[in-house]
Parts: C-alpha cells; sequence; structure tokens
C-alpha cells in the first residue's frame, strides 16, 4: 500500500485526468507482487543527492509484499510507482528467457540470476524475520518497563542484550549479503527483455523500398552546403546538433508539419495531443530507456554545463538536478499523461498522435538535419486492452505511416523489419524508416513504430477495467495491464533535407517542390 505521505501527490496528478476516458483511481491497486526494482545505473541526481534509480527520487515509502513466498515478506523502496515486473511467472519458463535472450544477443544467465534470486528471496525472509523479532523485543521490554518497572531489572537487562543481538544479526546479513546480492539481481533482472513478437526476425530485413532515388551528372552536393548557398540552413556551431531553417526551407517544413502530417493523421481518426517538453525521469525508465542517454544532449554544450566528458558519473553528480528530462514529443510524454490511471474499457483503445519537437542526443555532428538533437516530428501512441488489439494497431498505424510517405514519394523511402538482435528490451517488435540522402549517398533513419505490449504499462500503472471496477481490495487482485504501440514516426529536418539534395542543380542550387 502507498503511504499517507504519497497519495496525495497522486491524488492531485490524478485530478485532472478524472473527466477523461473514465478513468478511476484505486488506491489500493499500486501494490507489487514480487521484487520491486529501480531501472538504470545510478545516474540520477536531485537535490544534491544520488538516487540508484529515478524510482527511488522520494522519500515516500512503498510497501511491497511478495505473495509467492511462505511468509508474507515486505520490501521497502523509496518509490513514486513500483514498477510490476512477473518475475516469478518469467522464471517459471527458464528455456523461453534464454531463447529469447540468446536471438537478442544479450549476455545474461537465466539460471544463475533465478538462482540468484531464490537466494535474495531467502535473505529477505531472514530480513524479515529478524526485524519482526526485535518489534516483539522492544514491545515486551515497554510492557516490563510499564507493568513491573525497575523490579525487574535483570529481566530489562536480558531484553536489552537480546535485542542488541538482534540488531548485530541484522547489521551483518544487510553489511555481508543483502546489498550485495540485491545489487547483482536487480542488475541482471533488468536485462530480462520482453517477449518477442513471432513476426519478429532474427535480422533485419528490408520489407519494401517505394520512391525513385535521382540520377546526377554531376557531384551532389550535401543539405549543408546546399542550404549555405541558398540561405536554407544556418547550423549552429557552438552547441552541437542545433540548426535553424530559414526562408523556403522553414515554410517547407512547416507546411509538412500542419497541412501534411497533421491533416494526414487527424484523417485518420486519431485525436490530436499536445507532449510536454519535460518529463519526470522515473516515465523515461518506465519506457525502458537509460536517463544517462537522454542525459547526454543536457549535457553536451551550451550554457548548462561546459564538461568535457558530461557522460561520466563524476561529472554526473556535479551537473544539475535529473528529476527532469528534456524530451519533447516521443512516448514519454504520452507516457506521462497515462501514469497511474485505470481505464475503463468502453474508452479502448485510444490513439493519439502529437506533432512538435523532438529531443535526442546528436550521434554524428556530421551529418547536419539527419542527426539533430531538436527536430520537429510526427508520433503516434497506441494503448490497446490485449495483445491481439495492440497487434491491430501496430498494423493500422504501419499502414497509415506508410500511406503518409506515399504522399512524399518525391524522395525514396525505405521500410525496414528489425532484427531481434537490434530490438531495445522493450520491444517486441520494431519497423525502422529510413529516407535516401543523394548528398551522402545512404539511407538514414527517418523514424520507426514499436510494439511494447505491457512493458511501459507495468511500469508506470497503467490499467484497464470492465463496466464495474468493483470496490475493495480484492478487485485489484487481477491486475489489467494495458498493452501500447508507439513511435516517433517521421522527422521533418530529415524530409527537407532530403528534398533539398534531390531537386539540386549543377550550379549548387535547389528549389523546393510543392505538396498539397
Amino acid at each position: 500500500m502507498l503511504s499517507n505521505r504519497l497519495l496525495p501527490a497522486l491524488q492531485r496528478g490524478l485530478q485532472r485526468r478524472l473527466s477523461l476516458h473514465s478513468v478511476t483511481g484505486h488506491r489500493q491497486c499500486f501494490r507489487t507482487y514480487g521484487l520491486s526494482l529501480p531501472c538504470s545505473l545510478n545516474c540520477v541526481t536531485v537535490c544534491g543527492r544520488k538516487f540508484p534509480s529515478a524510482y527511488l527520487c522520494t522519500d515516500a515509502k512503498t510497501v511491497v509484499k511478495d505473495s509467492h513466498t511462505a511468509s508474507a515478506v515486505k520490501l521497502k523502496f523509496d518509490s513514486v510507482i513500483a514498477p510490476d515486473l512477473p518475475i516469478d511467472e518469467k522464471f517459471s519458463d527458464l528455456n523461453a528467457i534464454e531463447a529469447n535472450v540468446r536471438r537478442r544477443n544479450i549476455n545474461l544467465d537465466a539460471r544463475q540470476l533465478h538462482s540468484d534470486y531464490c537466494q535474495f528471496l531467502q535473505l529477505e525472509k531472514e530480513k524479515y524475520s529478524l526485524e519482526r523479532q526485535r518489534r516483539e523485543n522492544a514491545d515486551t521490554m515497554k510492557h516490563v518497563m510499564k507493568e513491573k518497572g525497575r523490579h525487574f531489572e535483570s529481566e530489562s537487562n536480558e531484553l536489552k542484550r537480546r535485542g542488541k543481538l538482534i540488531k548485530d544479526k541484522l547489521k551483518q546479513l544487510q553489511d555481508e549479503k543483502y546489498h550485495t546480492l540485491y545489487k547483482r539481481v536487480v542488475c541482471d533482472i533488468l536485462k530480462i527483455p520482453i517477449d518477442l513478437h513471432p513476426d519478429t526476425p532474427d535480422a533485419d530485413v528490408v520489407c519494401s523500398e517505394f520512391g525513385d532515388k535521382p540520377n546526377f551528372s554531376f557531384q551532389p552536393l550535401n543539405h549543408l552546403s546546399l542550404g549555405q548557398n541558398m540561405r536554407f540552413l544556418n547550423i549552429q556551431s557552438d552547441v552541437e546538433g542545433t540548426f535553424y531553417l530559414l526562408n523556403e526551407a522553414a515554410i517547407l517544413e512547416h507546411h509538412l508539419m500542419t497541412r501534411v502530417a497533421g491533416s494526414h493523421l487527424r484523417a485518420h481518426g486519431l485525436q490530436q495531443f499536445v507532449c510536454p517538453d519535460m518529463v519526470k525521469a522515473f516515465v523515461v525508465e518506465g519506457c525502458g530507456f537509460n536517463v544517462c542517454e537522454m542525459l547526454e544532449m543536457e549535457n553536451k554544450g551550451g550554457a548548462q554545463n561546459q564538461m568535457k566528458n558530461s557522460d561520466s558519473e563524476e561529472n554526473l553528480g556535479k551537473s544539475r538536478d535529473h528529476n527532469l528530462l528534456l524530451t519533447g514529443v516521443s512516448c514519454f510524454g504520452f507516457a506521462a499523461y497515462l501514469t497511474a490511471m485505470n481505464i475503463q474499457d468502453s474508452s479502448l483503445p485510444l490513439k493519439y498522435y502529437s506533432v512538435g519537437r523532438n529531443y535526442m542526443p546528436v550521434k554524428n555532428k556530421e551529418l547536419g538535419l539527419y542527426s539533430a538533437s531538436q527536430a520537429s516530428c510526427a508520433a503516434m501512441f497506441g494503448v490497446a486492452p490485449s495483445a491481439v488489439a495492440a497487434d491491430r494497431i501496430f498494423d493500422e498505424f504501419l499502414s497509415i505511416t506508410l500511406s503518409l510517405y506515399k504522399k512524399l514519394r518525391t524522395v525514396p523511402f525505405r521500410v525496414v523489419q528489425v532484427g531481434a538482435s537490434n530490438l531495445r528490451l522493450m520491444e517486441a517488435k520494431r519497423v525502422d524508416f529510413y529516407v535516401w540522402s543523394a548528398g551522402f549517398g545512404s539511407y538514414f533513419k527517418l523514424g520507426e513504430l514499436r510494439l511494447c505490449n505491457d512493458y511501459i504499462s507495468r511500469r508506470l500503472a497503467i490499467q484497464h477495467y470492465g463496466s464495474d471496477p468493483g470496490k475493495g481490495e480484492d478487485s485489484c487482485s487481477n491486475k489489467n495491464y494495458v498493452y501500447t504501440v508507439d513511435g516517433v514516426i517521421i522527422k521533418f529536418p530529415s524530409i527537407v533535407a532530403s528534398l533539398m539534395e534531390s531537386f539540386q542543380s549543377k550550379d549548387g542550387t535547389c528549389s523546393m517542390p510543392k505538396f498539397n
């Protein structure tokens, strides 16, 4: 159960949602069965303090009960939202875990991890038993002092001696075994990926290509040179990955965002959504991303941080508080809105889209708009009550995305079914979209669409219920987590760059095409 200090904060966060999608907040639902886990390395700094996970950045306590052990073991963690990870369910089929990690090329010994996990639960039982004995001893001592007074000093001394002995055993247990094993178990359990979709191949497969590659009788320039020649582009040298689009390029980007992509997605029945620029770090971790990766962009260059090695642990500790991360239009904004929601089945499925700025770390500054840290983009997010319904949404979103690209077939595109070895831990299936660059003579990633099933919802407590959610604790004994589909499907600066390179002339100029 959540503590009384944490409940008001969650209630305030839910108040603005109660009129949407027939959302009902169930306090008793926020209880996790299994092991409550932090989801990243020691990289989150809040108010000058380091936390092993963004899930732990609060003083509120969440009690987590392990229902599969003989005794009622309770684990206490500082937690905003306690992730509900089906550890025992996963360990019931070790062969499936081994096959999954083998296809993904993940270095993980599932059987050793299971052994460590069982050992950890045994230590947790011992720890719980010692804590119970210490409480009982303290209560007995209070009773003796109250009822019998100083006349029973020998009995009081014996209770003190016993209390010190229990305290020493507890300290020894925690110092020698508990924390070491806990850290090892947590790090390895976080490597367990979601089950692969049956359609996922072992290696990347090119599904389709459309649009004709331009042929030039001269050596084509890239968009960086063309943009300067035409005064379409101003790259900022002092901050990596930032740029200004000017004149016709800026007009074209705005037209693609509003009149082409926005209108296209609305016409297919998606509900428009405005994502926040910043989200809490625990949301990023709940979506399966490492906070360190998100901090790379914020710590590089500019006035925020002038440290050269900004991704090192030492510098992360010196940088600003990391409880808020700059993300923009992405799955994080949608997930933050849905966190701790209990959605009525009649409101599902949910299909959202958002158009705006996306912020991601720069991978190669030499690629210009193809690797910009700030890029206007379009993203989609779907919520379904079951895996079958999520599959249907994935196919629908893929069809919508391909039809959008075909409106822009003046440049070549490639669609790739991503292989198991290249998927992230939270992805059961993913399709990547690429655009052709005539200037660089290569395809560059333009967007992606991914099926995450219940990975995100289990970590961010996003559930659904029928017409009668029930009352009392028993109604939440069977948790129904939603299944999600999401993706940043297109980045408009990359389209602008490809169009500039595809419609260039020998004299180093280019013209922008018109789209309805």
